[in-house]
């Protein structure tokens, strides 16, 4: 398995991942990969679909809790989105 390997970011923001890397982790065409930034380093993981389901819950559920606490719903979280986006 290579260690090292340079890619190049597509005018859409996709990259490929090296055959011989795909090969070794068995990625396949659907396969799920978490994505972590933190400065100029990119981490690449490869997750299973119930740790992408479980993942996102457990990020999810305590947002939805304090959204409930604080009288929000869905409507009102669509409306701080739009008003975020036309501050931004």
């Amino acid at each position: 398995m290579s260690e090292i390997d340079v890619v190049t970011v597509s005018s859409r923001g996709q990259v490929s991942i090296p055959a011989d890397v795909r090969r070794d982790l068995e990625l396949e065409e659907g396969a799920k990969l978490l994505v972590v930034s933190k400065g100029d380093n990119i981490l690449l993981k490869k997750v299973d679909e119930s740790f992408v389901e479980k993942s996102l819950e457990d990020v999810l559920k305590p947002m939805w809790e304090e959204a409930e606490k604080a009288g929000l719903g869905e409507d009102d979280a669509e409306e701080l989105i739009d008003e975020h986006r036309q501050e931004s």
